[in-house]
């Protein structure tokens, strides 16, 4: 997870808002596990294409004051 830990605080130190994880984990499933390494790649990889191309994610309304 610490690959997407550092993609997650460069996309918040570029963007100045928080990443919301939590609306895409379904990245980092595979068939027999929620987080897998290559889900992991694929997250960071995500991440880094929105910094490359300047484009936040949306956060929906209420997302910090859902319980998970």
């Amino acid at each position: 997870m610490e690959l997407v830990e550092k993609a997650i605080l460069k996309y918040k130190e570029y963007f100045k808002q928080p990443f919301p994880f939590y609306e895409y984990t379904h990245i980092t499933e595979n068939n027999e596990y929620d987080v897998s390494v290559e889900g992991a790649k694929r997250l960071t990889r995500f991440i880094h294409d929105l910094i490359e191309k300047n484009t936040p994610v949306e956060i929906p309304d209420g997302y910090f004051e859902r319980k998970y």
